[in-house]
């Protein structure tokens, strides 16, 4: 957190997220979309519907938001399994961005945490990438953390 803190007191992430421009979009929207083909494709094998199955993988590691949502419109067992998935993907984040980083890519290891890229991982993706990848990581984190009040809600209720 101190390095978003630091970031952001400088500026140096808005000039590296200007730089980058609006290619940087890619990689959160191709997280976002995997994530709900994961989620739809859990819903067609799971005992747990295709709207569930979305909603739970729009979570995108949220684990207080999404599953609140999600047992709040009167899923409480797909509310329990988004809280353990999101509670999985962050932690896998910190537990496999050291290995993945070099095997899979740079840009690639920050979609693993999910939201938690601009916060909890972003030190991990720091060290264990190039300095740049700083910028890529608060992306991921900041536009996935914009998505999930909206897109949850919608799926859960389709």
């Amino acid at each position: 957190m101190a390095i978003g803190f630091s970031l952001g007191l400088n500026g140096n992430i808005f000039e590296s997220l200007k730089r980058i421009g609006f290619k940087f979009l890619i990689f959160p929207l191709a997280a976002i979309i995997g994530s709900l083909v994961g989620g739809a494709i859990c819903g067609l094998f799971l005992p747990i519907t295709i709207p569930e199955g979305l909603a739970i993988g729009a979570g995108f590691g949220w684990y207080t938001m999404a599953p609140t949502i999600i047992t709040e419109a009167g899923h409480t067992y797909a509310g329990a399994i988004s809280f353990m998935h999101n509670v999985i993907r962050e932690m896998g984040g910190i537990v496999l961005i050291p290995f993945l980083a070099n095997k899979i890519g740079y840009i690639e290891v920050t979609a693993i945490p999910g939201v938690c890229a601009m916060d909890i991982g972003m030190p991990i993706i720091e060290k264990c990438t190039k300095e740049e990848m700083v910028a890529y990581s608060f992306g991921m984190g900041l536009i996935m953390s914009m998505v999930v009040p909206m897109l949850v809600p919608i799926l859960i209720n389709i």
